[in-house]
């Protein structure tokens, strides 16, 4: 698993349910080295934004006691302010909170980092990759770069119900039936991520 992991370009830090890492590669060790957008501070990890520390508690407290609360679509965190290049968190609850080699706890939650250039990129390949529309294609990107559904109808101007239609489509061209799945598919296709080795 630690080598999958390295093999990808975006930033993965596996912590348990108090922020406690429990696992980073190679991306996400030098992230938090910089101190920014995450670090860890007093043995616990913390956003430098406050508004998105509290977030990034409540979510990976949350993928302890109850996964199955959000494990239908995790949930995205805008990790830098407005007035700054946009970074965002993607935390996806490991279900079953299994126990790595060494540590005390399981992990309750991966946390994948990414900024708005690799989310563009992913969605770009996926949507090429499944002859996305390009409206689909936008709301892709738009999903996967932290936005809501509702925020996503807002953007451009198209009806709400509209957007869970060609939300709808994706999943039926990418063969996902959640946007965890979506997003972690968009993730992979990013270009520089990792890509398993076909047998």
């Amino acid at each position: 698993m630690a080598g999958a992991l390295d093999g990808l370009s975006q930033g993965v830090v596996l912590a348990d349910d108090r922020g406690v890492v429990l696992h980073a590669n190679r991306a996400g060790e030098a992230m938090l080295k910089a101190g920014a957008p995450l670090e860890i501070a007093e043995g616990v990890l913390r956003a430098a934004s406050h508004a998105a520390d509290g977030e990034l508690s409540r979510a990976l407290s949350l993928a302890g006691r109850d996964a199955a609360s959000i494990g239908s679509t995790g949930t995205t965190i805008r990790l830098t302010g407005p007035e700054t290049p946009p970074v965002f968190a993607h935390v996806l609850p490991v279900m079953g909170g299994r126990r790595l080699p060494g540590t005390r706890s399981g992990a309750a939650a991966a946390i994948f980092i990414d900024t708005a250039t690799d989310c563009r990129g992913g969605a770009d390949a996926l949507a090429a990759a499944h002859g996305l529309t390009e409206a689909e294609r936008r709301v892709l990107a738009s999903l996967v770069a932290g936005r809501t559904l509702f925020e996503t109808a807002d953007d451009p101007g198209i009806a709400r119900t509209t957007v869970r239609t060609h939300l709808s489509r994706i999943f039926a061209k990418t063969c996902v039936s959640r946007q965890t799945d979506l997003v972690r598919l968009t993730l992979q296709a990013a270009p520089g991520s990792y890509k398993p080795a076909r047998p």
